[in-house]
């Protein structure tokens, strides 16, 4: 990869243009060909994407946006891959090139190009549209060949980066078979920024944590341990071989370093639980999700799929959902009418928390504690349609306006990003919360086995519920959840 000096930001190799100073990175130093993708519309556009979605409702100064969280990834995947060249011996295969380097900057720049504004909760929360990273008509539009950054990207590199670049990203992803041609040894890019403990992760823990006040301070003494190394399995299109792989190498050596590692790896999985408890799942933040999702449901059976989001903001968007409902009617108060759930969030009139359903309660609810009847019924009432109608005829049953009567039910395949990350312990390959030392498996098993008892089904409602409608709405949401497992 050639001399790297040690000054944060600067190197031999590579050509800086400008520089973007953020918060909690600092200053962002940006090739001729990144500064060209930062400037173009479809990047811009992430300046109005807010990271946590609807969390500044409970954090008022979580503003941060997608633009700077992509800038920030961009600095840490350099850092890592500095780090890993330094590490690597003759024994990890060829040394990193510059342009393999270039390919993880470019990478992690535009890791999130395809989100749209409140997309985890559209996506993964709510499962309305596909997910960003396996949007094939939303990757192509903002990333084909013809794509403002496309044609950036083609006209400014050289060679195959463009190609190599699309692989690399879609790696994982059933649309990498329309590019043709075979991958390239560059999956361990992939597994850098958007796999494990990855750029991705590390910059987003702590610009979530800065800008929601929550105080993680992270340091990183584990990137000594990055190293990369070949698997032996299938890769999933059963091609060949999968190709080199990054992972820790950790267990060996100084005691002390050994320790000081681990520690940082702890805090990192603490941090994500911290952000886990006192952001994603808190009461306030599920149920603006609840209320943002339904009142984008409504007006979403008026609109021709998701390509209406592609240049709107979370503002606009609010906005517009705001003015469909005073078009429909929905913001009067009026027995008859749907609840203006988005007039209400603007004005942070928000449901309020009836009834929790963790895993043991919703198996003793559902009459059955084997996992394959509850994942069945989960991920039935997790289906956007039959969840509509469920909540209406809950509000139904106690004789108020659809939109009162909200539900939250997230995945039971809830996992930290963290644990995943693949570390040759002692010789031995395992993920990280598999590593079995008595220094680190009471903490890293307690923080993992929290994370998921976050999991539960929450019934939120209107202000205007009281207790007695609240009692029987329960009792009729237990009768149907029971029905479902018959």
């Amino acid at each position: 990869m050639g001399k790297d000096n040690t000054e944060e930001g600067s190197s031999d190799d590579l050509d800086f243009k400008r520089t973007i100073r953020i918060a909690v990175t600092g200053d962002v130093h940006l090739t001729a060909a990144e500064a060209a993708v930062v400037d173009a519309r479809d990047f811009q556009r992430l300046r109005g994407v807010r990271q946590l979605g609807t969390v500044n409702l409970l954090y008022p100064t979580a503003l941060h946006t997608r633009f700077d969280h992509s800038l920030g990834t961009l600095a840490m995947a350099d850092k890592m891959v500095r780090a890993l060249a330094k590490n690597m011996t003759g024994a990890d295969g060829p040394p990193i090139s510059l342009e393999q380097r270039k390919l993880a900057r470019m990478y992690a720049l535009l890791h999130d190009i395809a989100h749209v504004p409140f997309g985890h909760t559209f996506e993964d929360e709510y499962q309305l549209h596909d997910r960003h990273d396996r949007n094939g008509a939303r990757i192509a539009h903002f990333l084909g060949p013809d794509s403002e950054i496309g044609l950036i990207l083609r006209g400014m590199e050289s060679g195959r980066f463009y190609e190599r670049l699309m692989l690399i990203g879609l790696w994982s992803n059933d649309d990498a078979r329309v590019l043709g041609g075979s991958r390239e040894d560059e999956t361990f890019i992939h597994d850098l920024v958007s796999e494990g403990v990855c750029a991705d992760l590390l910059d987003y823990l702590e610009r979530d944590s800065y800008f929601c006040n929550i105080g993680n301070r992270l340091e990183h003494r584990y990137l000594d341990d990055l190293r990369l190394g070949s698997s032996n399995a299938d890769d999933e299109y059963g091609s060949r071989p999968a190709t080199r792989r990054l992972f820790l190498q950790m267990g060996e050596g100084n005691g002390d370093h050994v320790k000081e590692s681990l520690g940082d790896l702890l805090k990192l999985l603490k941090a994500t639980l911290t952000i886990a408890e006192m952001a994603l799942f808190h009461p306030v933040k599920l149920a603006t999700c609840a209320m943002l999702f339904r009142a984008y449901q409504e007006c979403h059976a008026t609109q021709r799929g998701d390509a209406w989001l592609y240049y709107e903001s979370d503002d606009t968007v609010l906005k517009e959902l705001c003015a469909w409902e005073e078009e429909s009617g929905r913001n009067v108060v009026d027995c008859g009418s749907a609840v203006g759930l988005a007039t209400l969030l603007k004005y942070r009139r928000l449901h309020q928390l009836l009834a929790v359903y963790d895993e043991a309660r919703f198996a003793t609810v559902l009459g059955s504690c084997g996992e394959e009847d509850i994942k069945g019924v989960v991920e039935q009432l997790r289906q956007p349609e039959y969840r509509r109608d469920l909540e209406n005829h809950l509000a139904g049953t106690i004789r108020c306006r659809p939109g009162n009567v909200l539900l939250y039910v997230p995945s039971l395949t809830m996992t930290m990003k963290g644990g995943r990350m693949n570390v040759r312990w002692r010789g031995e390959d395992l993920t990280l919360r598999e590593v079995e030392d008595r220094m680190t498996a009471r903490e890293c098993g307690l923080s993992t086995s929290q994370y998921k008892r976050l999991w539960a089904v929450r019934l939120f409602v209107g202000l205007e519920i009281d207790e007695a409608q609240g009692r029987l709405l329960k009792r009729e949401f237990e009768q149907c959840v029971a029905t479902l497992g018959d």
